[in-house]
């Protein structure tokens, strides 16, 4: 017969990454206390400031990340993962905001707005 407590809460780590419809968090698990890693549980809410519920399951226990997808740009969700082991399902983590958002537009090619024999100004649209 096995025993094991449960795991601990793992941490949801600061780096993210976004784009207009998702955002991908990284997260590492706590201690396993001598149980069988099985899967990582994420819950996120709506962007709206409502609930957190259960997301996605990463089963894949080599991966450290979970993309959520088919978010709304502009919006902050509050993110939280649980650890999944042969014993027991940990306590969620910290609460996490991360904000789907892609990176600005690329400008336009500058142009030379003026010049003179020493200076040359440059514009561009944005």
């Amino acid at each position: 017969m096995f025993c094991s407590t449960k795991p601990d809460a793992p941490t949801v780590t600061d780096s993210f990454v976004g784009t207009t419809n998702s955002v991908t968090i990284n997260f590492m698990e706590g201690a396993l206390n001598s149980a069988e890693l099985l899967a990582f549980k994420v819950y996120m809410n709506d962007g709206l400031g409502g609930a957190l519920s259960y997301r996605g399951k990463v089963t894949d226990t080599s991966y450290r990340y979970y993309t959520a997808t088919g978010l709304v740009t502009d919006r902050t969700y509050l993110v939280q993962v649980t650890v999944v082991t042969s014993a027991a399902e940990s306590d969620r983590s910290t609460v996490m905001s991360v904000r789907a958002c892609g990176a600005p537009s690329t400008p336009a090619a500058p142009a030379r707005k003026s010049s003179t024999s020493s200076t040359i100004t440059v514009q561009w649209a944005a």
